[in-house]
Parts: C-alpha cells; sequence; structure tokens
C-alpha cells in the first residue's frame, strides 16, 4: 500500500476523494466527485487509473526517495488532466493507465510525473451548419525512467499495449534501482551500455 510506505499527504487526499467516490450513486454527485479524483491525482480519468501524478520534479525526487522507487516521468503536448491533451496521452489514459494490473504495478513500482512540453496542437473544422469538430493534432509523447535521484536511464517513447508497456518497463526499473544514488559516473555508464 502506499500509504504504508509513507508517500505523504497527497496519497491520502487521493484516497479520500476515491473514498468519497466509490460511495456515491451514479449522478451529479458522482460526476463531481470524479472531478475531484482528478484534479487530485492530475489526471484526467484517474477514477479509473486511481493513479497520482507529480507535475513538480522536485517533488517527485522528494517522493522517490521516500518510497525507494524510481520515478516514471512522461512528457507529453498539452496536459494530462485536460481532455485535449495529446493524441498518445489520451490513449495512455483509456488504455494503459486504466488497464487494472497496469495501474497496480506503477502504483507499487514508480513515483509517478509528468510535464507539459508545450500546448498540444487543436485542429478546428467549422461545417457551416452549426457543427464544428475540434480535436487535437497527432502528438508524440515519452515516458522517461529516471532514478530516484532524477537521473535518466531509459525512454519509451510511443505507443505500447498495456502488457507490453509493462515488460518494458520492468529491466528499466530494475536498473534504475540499482543506480539509485550511484556516485560512480563511469560504472553507471557501464549499466546503461550493458543495458542497451
Amino acid at each position: 500500500c502506499l500509504l504504508s510506505r509513507g508517500l505523504g499527504d497527497v496519497y491520502k487526499r487521493q484516497q479520500v476523494a476515491l473514498d468519497n467516490y466509490d460511495r456515491l450513486p451514479a449522478g451529479r454527485a458522482k460526476d463531481a466527485q470524479a472531478r475531484i479524483v482528478d484534479q487530485v491525482a492530475a489526471q484526467r480519468y484517474a477514477t479509473s487509473s486511481r493513479l497520482y501524478w507529480y507535475t513538480d520534479l522536485d517533488e517527485a525526487k522528494s517522493a522517490a526517495k521516500g518510497s525507494g522507487t524510481p520515478i516514471l516521468s512522461l512528457r507529453l503536448l498539452g496536459r494530462l488532466d485536460e481532455d485535449y491533451s495529446c493524441a498518445n496521452s489520451r490513449m495512455f489514459r483509456t488504455v494503459l493507465y486504466a488497464n487494472e494490473e497496469l495501474s497496480e504495478y506503477l502504483r507499487q513500482n514508480f513515483t509517478l510525473h509528468w510535464s507539459s512540453e508545450r500546448a498540444v496542437p487543436k485542429l478546428t473544422v467549422d461545417f457551416g451548419d452549426g457543427r464544428v469538430l475540434k480535436s487535437t493534432v497527432a502528438g508524440n509523447s515519452a515516458h522517461y525512467i529516471l532514478t530516484g535521484d532524477g537521473i535518466p536511464v531509459d525512454v519509451l517513447p510511443g505507443l505500447y499495449s498495456p502488457k507490453a508497456f509493462h515488460a518494458a518497463l520492468e529491466p528499466s526499473r530494475k536498473l534504475a534501482n540499482r543506480l539509485r544514488g550511484s556516485k560512480n559516473v563511469p560504472v553507471s555508464y557501464t549499466h546503461l551500455r550493458a543495458h542497451e
């Protein structure tokens, strides 16, 4: 459990928000509580993923040191907590992060962080008859695996199925844990070269 690992007040606030959401019957109150969960979690549709994301890397590093976990840092166009983030991050929210097994794996093994690199390109098509179609134009995202100190050890660009994402993350997670707190840079580079 995250709380037993001492990850702090943010997880407690998220758990309270999720518990309140779970207790409510379907309707307006539950929808309003879902928006609160999203706000606390810094992710749209967090009631499905049940993940908490830091948006400040220094805070993520502090939490990672406290929990002994590496950091999974998503770099995206737009914001993970808004509907119109880049197409890849929308897929991550609905296919990857909402996957129950993968979500549990991420909660137990990583401190999560996201960073918006710039605004997402948007497209508006006005059909001239009152109908308007709004969407984002493509967009690339990448998941960086960082040591708890914030040193990058690997990057996973593009789209994955939940099973493939888990399989790609695991060796990088182990490497980040081996390199945690390493002051011997040549040894670290040796590990990184061997990881390729």
